[in-house]
């Protein structure tokens, strides 16, 4: 099952064109020279040759609590992984499992349970949780102070295992980290504790600026403290994921408006980011993503990130055929697909109005990537012609990025 990484790699190869590399043109085999390579691509080689080299058990483990999780996470080693999903008893999580299990297509199907409760205490928790991953690349009892085990551990990722791509930021407390846990082990990256009730705003809420930069400080401080290189793209550390139900915008005094809105994800991340104005190019060192919801969607979202890989698209053009959005033609981006031998079902013009779009998505969808061209608002999405509302929305067969 480790070939299923293989298509990505050639998807991230057909990035580059050979002039951009000082290839030339031809029937040769294209030679990628990764120190001329941008750090994005650099950044998914190392992520993705990581994972080749770990092999994916077909086997589908469903824990019946958070507990059992845990449990089952700590099962992984070095060498083998294999996806566990959350099942509490809910609609949606019956949904998810069924999703996975479509794309997924394990051999066998395993449930756990478990004897014991998580800790309750903060500090207990963080140990618990730091032990786990210590224990899945061979640690024993670390020669750090109690609570605090990630030092070691990065020090052993960076000098046994590989650079560590990035850092996973989590609250023990927080519904999500069940995602943050099978992140920071799938990819070899320590975990950074974060006190989640210092942001009490929900996931689509502002937060300011106080707050925003606090975060940032605390991430940035705490990299230092790991001895992980981070001010540069292409260092060692080059992503960093939120796993908190935080605000995904953040609103900031910078330049004449003192009510500038971004979103999080494109604050952190980056030099200067509270001090210049909007349009103003700032140098990045990382980019950042954030992953909110309960335990067992996270556990279920962050599965489909380390297990699942694209196979086929699905791409709706309901943009006019007329300039300016012309420009952004579906057939664009399935002439970009072809090029990775992902095949993709295109619907555009004359086809692209509301009665095509309902009879396309009668049927849940089965496609991995789905691509939409719409005009509109947060409670409706306008095609050519006709208007659609959230009702019109398809059913996915399986898990998609959408």
């Amino acid at each position: 099952m480790t070939t299923r990484w293989i298509p990505v790699l050639v998807l991230l190869s057909l990035l580059f064109a050979p002039a951009a590399l000082g290839q030339d043109e031809g029937n040769e085999p294209r030679k990628i020279d990764l120190r001329q390579a941008p750090p994005s691509f650099r950044l998914g080689v190392r992520v993705l040759t990581h994972r080749h080299v770990r092999q994916a058990s077909p086997v589908l483990v469903i824990a019946d609590s958070p507990e059992a999780y845990v449990e089952a996470i700590a099962r992984w080693t070095d060498q083998t992984i294999f996806p566990v999903l959350i099942d509490d008893g809910s609609w949606r999580a019956a949904e998810d499992i069924g999703r996975f299990t479509r794309a997924f297509q394990p051999e066998k199907i395993v449930r756990v349970s478990a004897d014991k409760d998580l800790p309750a205490g903060r500090e207990s928790r963080q140990e618990k949780f730091e032990r786990v991953l210590a224990g899945i690349w061979g640690l024993g009892k670390p020669e750090t102070a109690a609570g605090d085990v990630m030092p070691e551990l990065v020090s052993h990722l960076q000098y046994a295992v590989h650079l560590p791509p990035g850092i996973v930021v989590a609250d023990p407390y927080d519904p999500v980290w069940p995602g943050a846990l099978a992140l920071a082990a799938g990819h070899a990256q320590p975990i950074m504790w974060y006190d989640r009730s210092s942001i009490p705003e929900g996931v689509d809420s502002v937060i300011g600026q106080g707050k925003t930069k606090e975060l940032a400080d605390a991430i940035e401080t705490r990299l230092e403290e790991l001895g992980m290189p981070w001010q540069t793209l292409g260092d060692m550390v080059d992503a960093v994921t939120i796993c908190l139900n935080i605000p995904v915008k953040c609103r900031l005094n910078i330049g004449e408006n003192e009510s500038e809105r971004f979103a999080l994800t494109d604050v952190i991340g980056q030099h200067h980011a509270f001090s210049s104005p909007r349009g103003q190019p700032l140098q990045r060192w990382a980019w950042a993503g954030q992953m909110f919801g309960g335990e067992s969607t996270s556990a279920y979202r962050a599965m489909c990130s380390l297990f699942l890989q694209p196979k086929q698209a699905w791409i709706f053009d309901g943009y006019p055929n007329s300039e300016p959005w012309s420009a952004y033609s579906g057939k664009l981006a399935v002439q970009n697909l072809a090029k990775a031998n992902l095949p993709a079902t295109l619907i555009d013009a004359p086809r692209n109005g509301i009665e095509s779009w309902q009879a396309a998505t009668t049927k849940a969808l089965d496609a991995d990537l789905v691509f939409v061209n719409s005009k509109g608002m947060a409670d409706y999405f306008d095609l050519e012609p006709g208007r659609a509302y959230a009702s019109d929305v398809p059913v996915l067969d399986r898990p998609a990025a959408v």
